[in-house]
Protein backbone atom coordinates (compact mmCIF):
# COMPACT_ATOMS: atom_id res chain seq x y z
CA UNK A 1 0.00 0.00 0.00
CA UNK A 2 1.10 3.50 -0.68
CA UNK A 3 0.50 5.66 1.98
CA UNK A 4 -0.06 9.60 1.49
CA UNK A 5 -0.99 12.17 4.30
CA UNK A 6 -2.10 15.01 3.95
CA UNK A 7 -4.14 18.20 5.49
CA UNK A 8 -6.72 19.87 3.44
CA UNK A 9 -8.27 21.97 5.35
CA UNK A 10 -6.87 25.72 4.01
CA UNK A 11 -7.29 24.30 0.24
CA UNK A 12 -10.01 25.30 -1.92
CA UNK A 13 -12.42 21.86 -3.45
CA UNK A 14 -11.55 22.12 -6.98
CA UNK A 15 -7.46 21.83 -5.70
CA UNK A 16 -7.82 19.38 -3.78
CA UNK A 17 -9.84 17.16 -6.21
CA UNK A 18 -7.22 17.88 -8.92
CA UNK A 19 -4.03 17.01 -6.30
CA UNK A 20 -6.15 13.83 -5.04
CA UNK A 21 -6.92 12.65 -8.50
CA UNK A 22 -3.18 13.50 -9.95
CA UNK A 23 -1.74 11.45 -6.50
CA UNK A 24 -4.46 8.37 -7.30
CA UNK A 25 -3.15 8.53 -10.74
CA UNK A 26 0.61 8.84 -9.95
CA UNK A 27 0.81 11.95 -11.20
CA UNK A 28 2.61 13.85 -8.29
CA UNK A 29 5.44 15.04 -10.11
CA UNK A 30 2.35 17.21 -11.62
CA UNK A 31 0.80 17.32 -8.05
CA UNK A 32 3.46 19.05 -6.16
CA UNK A 33 4.75 21.37 -9.13
CA UNK A 34 0.80 22.98 -9.13
CA UNK A 35 0.88 26.95 -8.13
CA UNK A 36 -2.35 26.34 -5.91
CA UNK A 37 -0.96 23.79 -3.73
CA UNK A 38 0.87 25.20 -0.67
CA UNK A 39 3.97 23.92 -0.56
CA UNK A 40 4.93 23.42 2.76
CA UNK A 41 2.75 20.39 2.93
CA UNK A 42 3.99 19.15 -0.53
CA UNK A 43 6.96 19.25 0.91
CA UNK A 44 5.94 17.41 4.33
CA UNK A 45 4.28 14.72 1.78
CA UNK A 46 6.96 13.71 0.34
CA UNK A 47 9.15 13.51 2.93
CA UNK A 48 7.54 11.46 4.43
CA UNK A 49 6.81 9.18 1.70
CA UNK A 50 10.63 9.24 0.90
CA UNK A 51 11.08 8.11 4.62
CA UNK A 52 8.82 5.66 5.14
CA UNK A 53 9.59 3.87 2.15
CA UNK A 54 12.95 4.74 1.86
CA UNK A 55 12.95 5.91 -1.99
CA UNK A 56 15.38 8.23 -3.75
CA UNK A 57 14.67 11.95 -3.38
CA UNK A 58 13.80 12.30 -7.10
CA UNK A 59 10.29 12.86 -7.99
CA UNK A 60 10.64 9.77 -11.02
CA UNK A 61 11.73 7.17 -8.53
CA UNK A 62 8.20 8.12 -6.29
CA UNK A 63 6.22 7.87 -9.27
CA UNK A 64 7.97 4.49 -10.52
CA UNK A 65 6.73 3.37 -7.07
CA UNK A 66 3.46 4.40 -7.23
CA UNK A 67 3.17 2.96 -10.54
CA UNK A 68 3.92 -0.46 -8.92
CA UNK A 69 1.45 0.01 -6.33
CA UNK A 70 -2.06 -1.97 -6.84
CA UNK A 71 -3.56 -0.52 -4.02
CA UNK A 72 -3.09 3.32 -3.10
CA UNK A 73 -4.00 4.60 0.32
CA UNK A 74 -4.33 8.24 0.72
CA UNK A 75 -4.90 10.06 4.15
CA UNK A 76 -6.84 13.58 3.98
CA UNK A 77 -7.78 15.31 6.98
CA UNK A 78 -10.96 17.84 6.80
CA UNK A 79 -11.91 16.62 3.41
CA UNK A 80 -15.33 17.64 2.52
CA UNK A 81 -18.01 14.69 1.67
CA UNK A 82 -19.33 16.91 -1.68
CA UNK A 83 -15.70 16.89 -2.90
CA UNK A 84 -15.81 13.13 -3.56
CA UNK A 85 -18.13 12.56 -6.26
CA UNK A 86 -16.11 13.67 -8.98
CA UNK A 87 -13.37 11.36 -7.88
CA UNK A 88 -15.78 8.83 -7.61
CA UNK A 89 -16.90 9.31 -11.01
CA UNK A 90 -13.74 9.59 -13.09
CA UNK A 91 -11.55 7.08 -10.98
CA UNK A 92 -13.54 3.41 -11.13
CA UNK A 93 -11.53 1.74 -8.56
CA UNK A 94 -11.62 4.16 -5.99
CA UNK A 95 -12.75 3.33 -2.62
CA UNK A 96 -13.57 6.04 0.19
CA UNK A 97 -13.70 5.23 3.85
CA UNK A 98 -14.75 9.23 4.65
CA UNK A 99 -14.67 8.90 9.03
CA UNK A 100 -16.45 11.78 11.24
CA UNK A 101 -15.96 12.85 14.26
CA UNK A 102 -18.09 14.50 17.06
CA UNK A 103 -17.92 18.15 16.71
CA UNK A 104 -18.19 18.14 20.55
CA UNK A 105 -14.65 16.60 20.91
CA UNK A 106 -13.60 18.48 18.08
CA UNK A 107 -14.41 21.68 19.14
CA UNK A 108 -12.95 22.11 22.75
CA UNK A 109 -9.53 20.43 21.19
CA UNK A 110 -9.49 22.65 17.62
CA UNK A 111 -10.26 25.57 20.68
CA UNK A 112 -7.34 24.36 22.50
CA UNK A 113 -4.97 23.86 19.66
CA UNK A 114 -5.97 27.68 18.24
CA UNK A 115 -7.32 26.14 15.36
CA UNK A 116 -10.30 27.72 15.63
CA UNK A 117 -12.28 30.13 17.99
CA UNK A 118 -15.86 29.39 20.08
CA UNK A 119 -17.64 31.33 16.99
CA UNK A 120 -16.41 28.69 14.84
CA UNK A 121 -18.46 25.78 16.63
CA UNK A 122 -21.62 26.65 14.60
CA UNK A 123 -20.10 26.49 11.48
CA UNK A 124 -18.04 22.32 12.20
CA UNK A 125 -21.32 21.73 13.09
CA UNK A 126 -22.79 22.39 9.96
CA UNK A 127 -20.05 21.36 8.11
CA UNK A 128 -20.70 18.02 9.87
CA UNK A 129 -24.66 18.06 9.13
CA UNK A 130 -23.66 18.58 5.22
CA UNK A 131 -21.60 16.03 4.96
CA UNK A 132 -23.62 13.30 6.38
CA UNK A 133 -26.05 14.48 4.03
CA UNK A 134 -23.98 14.05 1.34
CA UNK A 135 -22.43 10.99 2.43
CA UNK A 136 -25.95 9.61 2.62
CA UNK A 137 -26.47 10.56 -1.12
CA UNK A 138 -23.02 9.74 -2.20
CA UNK A 139 -23.53 5.92 -0.51
CA UNK A 140 -26.76 5.71 -2.33
CA UNK A 141 -25.06 6.02 -5.63
CA UNK A 142 -21.87 4.11 -4.74
CA UNK A 143 -22.49 1.49 -2.28
CA UNK A 144 -19.86 -0.57 -2.63
CA UNK A 145 -17.55 2.30 -2.96
CA UNK A 146 -18.14 4.80 0.08
CA UNK A 147 -18.71 4.10 3.61
CA UNK A 148 -19.14 6.82 5.68
CA UNK A 149 -18.44 6.36 9.30
CA UNK A 150 -19.71 8.72 12.01
CA UNK A 151 -18.00 8.16 15.77
CA UNK A 152 -20.61 9.62 17.33
CA UNK A 153 -23.42 7.16 16.25
CA UNK A 154 -21.44 3.75 16.67
CA UNK A 155 -19.00 2.24 17.93
CA UNK A 156 -18.43 -0.53 15.52
CA UNK A 157 -15.21 -1.19 14.61
CA UNK A 158 -14.53 -0.64 10.58
CA UNK A 159 -13.61 -4.16 8.71
CA UNK A 160 -11.47 -2.89 5.82
CA UNK A 161 -11.11 -7.08 5.19
CA UNK A 162 -14.85 -6.43 3.04
CA UNK A 163 -13.96 -3.30 2.10
CA UNK A 164 -10.42 -3.38 0.45
CA UNK A 165 -9.09 -5.56 -2.22
CA UNK A 166 -6.75 -8.54 -0.71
Amino acid sequence: MHYLEQHLERLTAPNVISDLHSFFTCNISEAMKKETLDPWPSMVLLMKMKRRFGYKYGNKSLIESCEDRPVKVIKTIRTRVSWLKPLLNSLQDLKVIHLLRDPRATIPSGIKQGWFSINASKELCDYVKEDLHYGEQLQNHYPERLVVYARMYSHNQISTDTFLPS
